[in-house]
């Protein structure tokens, strides 16, 4: 496998348990991954608990500072965190975010393996339903911006009628090489520039919080890397599903706690993290994560 640092966002400390079971998971999953960054915004990070402190500390992960600096974004956008996340410099061949609320049942060592080089791509999971940009006529004006041809390739959405689109990909499971493309920059500097372009310079509509997908397939064609798609095992949304997940599932994207311990293959993975922690650690977390497990209690914050 190449050098892979995996990433996510704690933006702050209600994300904290939520962190705790992915990083966990990471670490069943991808024993042999050195690096895992839990970013943080720099002003939230005295906010965040002895315990998720210590629970990362264990689960060999950093917790990294989303340096403080004047908003790139033309009104508040916390979905912003995971561009600034993933523009971060990190000494690897090839990073992966994941969205807080996912988990990973199993290893996805191939896709990895497939990102850096000789080949360096992108990877990522088409979105469920086109939520922006359903018809070409959204997307002219956005590539027109770029200089970009619209592309003719189109991908088949994971949801619903399963209608196929311009390229558009959910933004919870997202590989890249960071090599530096075409442009001069690594694909996380250039997927949050486009971002903010496409934030300051143009007006379309709806474009929160959608903004991170949208300039996701934009950054792609101007990168010159090499679009990987996957299918919807790397990023399989559980929300209102009526079946549980098989067990070709790499990542279960959960969403809501509610769906979490509705989904055994995700309380399987939470008890084994709580036997990665030491018993202080893993009672703390039992107490906190109540929410993933029985509905109708409130949570206890420790």
């Amino acid at each position: 496998m190449n050098s892979v640092s995996f990433i996510l966002v704690a933006d702050g400390p209600r994300f904290e348990d939520s962190a705790t079971i992915l990083v966990g998971s990471m670490r069943l999953a991808h024993p042999e991954v050195a690096c895992i960054n839990v970013y943080c915004p720099e002003q939230k990070l005295l906010q965040l608990s002895g315990f998720f402190r210590e629970a990362m500390a264990v689960l060999g992960a950093s917790i990294v500072p989303i340096i403080d600096q004047p908003s790139p974004w033309a009104s508040p956008y916390p979905h912003g965190n995971k561009l600034l996340a993933a523009s971060q410099a990190r000494d690897c061949d090839v990073s992966v975010f994941f969205d807080t609320d996912t988990v990973l049942l199993s290893p996805i060592s191939d896709s990895v393996s497939k990102g850096g080089t000789p080949e360096p791509t992108v990877f990522a999971v088409p979105e469920g339903v086109p939520t922006w940009g359903r018809h070409i006529e959204d997307w002219v004006p956005v590539y027109r911006h770029f200089g970009l041809p619209v592309p003719d390739e189109r991908v088949r959405m994971c949801r619903g009628r399963r209608v196929e689109t311009l390229p558009y990909f959910n933004a919870g499971f997202v590989g890249f090489a960071e090599a530096a493309t075409e442009m001069g920059l690594r694909f996380g500097e250039l997927w949050l520039e486009t971002a903010i372009e496409i934030d300051q310079a143009l007006d379309i509509p709806n474009k929160r919080p959608w903004l991170d997908q949208i300039a996701l397939p934009i950054a792609v064609a101007r990168s010159g890397l090499k679009m990987r798609v996957h299918d919807e095992t790397y990023n399989y949304s559980l929300y209102r599903r009526r079946e549980p997940a098989g067990e070709d599932v790499r990542l279960a994207h959960y969403h809501i706690p509610g769906s979490f311990r509705s989904e055994p293959a995700c309380l399987a993975v939470y008890r084994r993290v709580l036997d990665l922690l030491p018993d202080e650690l893993s009672s703390v977390l039992r107490k906190r994560a109540i929410p993933y497990e029985m509905p109708g209690r409130a949570k206890n914050r420790v």
